[in-house]
């Protein structure tokens, strides 16, 4: 009888030892799963950050890579990518995902104070609203269906506030820290790309365009009048070229110095450049 009570004991004790190793594998197997989608998540967004590192893209194409980037994080599911307009006076949905917010693509938002949107645009860092409907800072505000829990992340390149990016879901407490975390990482890669968008813009109208004048330089002529020759060519039409010149300009320069001269060249310029297409 001892003895049956003694393997009793040790059996019970033994298989509480068991369960207890049980729960520990299945917590391991649950983070080694969380790792491994992480993992995927990374892989995945390491592609388009390349893509925003290696290609020549413009500040269009990297909001457009943003969609795919987004799709690939995690629970974000919906969300809409918002961009300015009129003077960032107006918000416009450039991109709206899920079947709750695909009816707001191109809906404009006026920048009121007062307003979600206007809240929203003057983030300076990501933000998580856990409870969106129960945030003070939202009190007393009208907001969509959809805004249950959200994550909002500005994208700021040089002090221009370039884009937004609001990540949601109709239900509260559904994103938590892990989410944002994903969010700020994937905010530093698109930021990275438009500054870079930017800079690239910036050099190649530099390329284009004459610094004194404004007018388009020798590289874009050159370009532009075979595009159009190529073009008549094609469709055998007429095709004619302009040419003009100022008349006593080296005069100009002796008798009042080159500044003045450069002021003559802008002043004729800027009658050409309003009037003519592609100067």
């Amino acid at each position: 009888r001892l003895r049956e009570n003694r393997y009793r004991d040790e059996f019970l004790v033994r298989k509480q030892d068991y369960e207890k190793l049980e729960a520990q594998y299945e917590s391991l197997a649950q983070k080694n799963k969380a790792s491994e989608t992480r993992l995927g998540e990374s892989a995945r967004m390491y592609d388009g950050v390349r893509r925003i590192l290696e290609e020549k893209l413009t500040v269009d194409d990297v909001l457009s890579l943003a969609v795919e980037l987004i799709r690939r994080v995690g629970r974000l599911e919906r969300f809409l990518v918002l961009t300015p307009e009129a003077g960032n006076s107006v918000l416009v949905v450039r991109h709206a995902s899920g079947a709750e917010l695909a009816p707001l693509k191109g809906v404009r938002f006026p920048l009121r104070e007062g307003t979600v949107a206007s809240r929203l645009w003057s983030l300076a860092e990501p933000r998580l609203y856990v409870d969106v409907a129960r945030d003070p800072e939202f009190s007393g505000l009208p907001l969509p269906a959809a805004f249950g829990s959200l994550i909002a992340a500005p994208l700021r390149v040089r002090g221009r506030l370039l884009a937004l990016v609001a990540a949601c879901s109709p239900g509260a407490e559904t994103f938590d820290a892990e989410d944002l975390a994903r969010v700020r990482v994937l905010r530093s890669h698109l930021v990275l790309g438009l500054q870079k968008a930017l800079l690239y813009g910036e050099v190649e109208k530099l390329s284009q365009t004459d610094g004194l004048t404004g007018l388009a330089s020798r590289r874009r002529f050159e370009s532009r009048f075979h595009e159009e020759f190529q073009r008549a060519q094609r469709y055998g039409h007429p095709l004619g070229l302009v040419m003009g010149d100022l008349d006593h300009f080296k005069e100009i320069n002796d008798a009042y110095g080159h500044p003045v001269g450069d002021q003559v060249l802008r002043r004729v310029a800027e009658p050409l450049a309003a009037s003519v297409l592609g100067c």
